[in-house]
């Protein structure tokens, strides 16, 4: 299928009160976006980190109260799929019935606009917590980009640190000692959760 993020959102939708947390982030987030990005491996590093609402349309990137929806653009095959985050997927989408999620994907193949993809999806998980369940073709390392960008733009940084961490099942986090995005990093170096991941395989594009 190519480099993909997955989530499942719960069908009924996520509350107001949290959705307008959910793009209040996102909005800060795209107000700092950085010049590049070293997102998925930074096999895209060299390119600029440019945000739309569509690759071929100028528009800015849809935050409100029904949507979050973006994809890449700035250069030549900076984009891929449109990332779209409904607050209440429609009822046409399949999805989990026995715990009534509804499925949604996105597939960046590694491109610079998939910084902002991450980021989106560790603020809504830490925001929404259950409602929403994200997993991906990425690795931790592919995503640690999106949470450095994130505890640096977004105070305090604990909810996006317990978020990226459930959304890769690291146990045992000790959060009263982690204060920062970088004091977590250090951790997960610490405790060889970096770097121990066999990588023999060519990378998913």
């Amino acid at each position: 299928m190519g480099y993909t993020h997955y989530y499942y959102v719960n069908k009924k939708g996520i509350p107001p009160s949290v959705w307008a947390a959910i793009c209040a982030d996102v909005r800060k987030l795209i107000a700092k976006l950085p010049a590049h990005s070293t997102t998925a491996g930074g096999y895209h590093s060299s390119e600029p980190l440019a945000i739309t609402y569509e690759d071929d349309d100028p528009r800015p990137p849809q935050i409100d109260v029904e949507r979050i929806r973006f994809n890449g653009t700035g250069y030549d095959d900076a984009s891929h799929e449109t990332f779209i985050l409904e607050r209440k997927p429609p009822s046409n989408n399949w999805g989990r019935d026995e715990d009534g999620m509804a499925f949604d994907c996105c597939k960046t193949a590694r491109k610079p606009y998939d910084l902002v993809v991450c980021a989106a999806l560790i603020v809504a998980r830490a925001h929404a917590g259950p409602l929403i369940d994200v997993s991906s073709d990425g690795d931790l390392e592919d995503w640690l980009p999106a949470l450095t960008w994130t505890a640096e733009v977004l105070a305090p940084t604990l909810p996006y640190i317990r978020a990226f961490s459930e959304i890769f099942k690291v146990e045992k986090v000790p959060y009263r000692k982690l204060k920062t995005g970088a004091q977590f990093i250090q951790w997960l170096q610490t405790t060889k959760r970096l770097g121990a991941l066999e990588r023999s395989q060519e990378p998913v594009f």
